[in-house]
């Protein structure tokens, strides 16, 4: 995962010619699988810290690069894995494709902003069987809950994958860098304060974020990093 963010930190610099980015795996049948289970095994102990600041660092990078970014999952994408794809914006799967977050089943919980990105993304009730009895989802069902957003077929799945992303090449980009702004910005708001927040945003002039309580709780080329681990 550390691996991840130097490459990310790039890309942001280079906004204005790669105008989207797309995630995948570079192992067959894995997206990611999850971190390393000894690391895991220890957090369950109590020895060391919650979440490793690179893997904080590479979410925030996700959520923060101006240009919107795709998880194109292709098998496993569980723990981790999940945690990276659900930062992401967008989600296209294969059809072998399975996700979840299994760490109860280690003794742990799960980090790096996991919790409240999946109940925004699939409600509440599937959200608590998935974090708190480790169930996996597979694609054509996470397809049905909004987890996803497009499952293609197993064969050809990455070039299908650019093909799927490539509507975002059509688009003003001011405006679908904004758009992704108001987008992840508003999720994190209370209604109160997203919805005039993200009504008087526009695509050349994005207005200032609220604050809200904790409480409420020319792209150029599409940049493919196959090899998060």
């Amino acid at each position: 995962m550390a691996e991840l963010g130097d490459p990310l930190g790039d890309l942001a610099e280079r906004s204005g010619e790669v105008k989207g980015v797309m995630l995948t795996g570079g192992v067959d049948g894995y997206s990611v699988a999850h971190g390393d289970l000894e690391d895991l095994a220890r957090l369950g102990r109590g020895e060391g810290r919650d979440v490793p600041p690179a893997w904080r660092r590479v979410t925030d990078l996700v959520r923060n690069l101006p240009q919107p970014v795709v998880a194109a999952i292709d098998g496993q994408s569980w723990g981790a894995g999940n945690e990276l794809a659900i930062a992401c914006q967008l989600h296209v799967a294969s059809e072998r494709s399975h996700v979840g977050d299994p760490e109860v089943n280690v003794g742990i919980t799960t980090g790096g902003g996991c919790a409240p990105r999946l109940l925004r993304l699939i409600g509440l009730g599937l959200g608590a069987d998935v974090l708190l009895r480790g169930r996996l989802v597979g694609a054509a069902e996470a397809l049905r809950v909004g987890w996803i957003n497009e499952v293609l077929p197993n064969e050809g799945f990455l070039d299908a994958a650019v093909e799927w992303c490539r509507k975002l090449l059509e688009l003003p980009t001011n405006a679908v860098y904004v758009a992704k702004r108001v987008l992840v910005r508003s999720a994190e708001l209370c209604w109160t304060k997203a919805w005039p927040w993200s009504s008087t945003s526009s695509a050349r002039s994005p207005a200032p974020v609220p604050r809200c309580s904790p409480a409420s709780t020319g792209f150029s080329q599409l940049t493919s990093l196959r090899r998060a681990r």
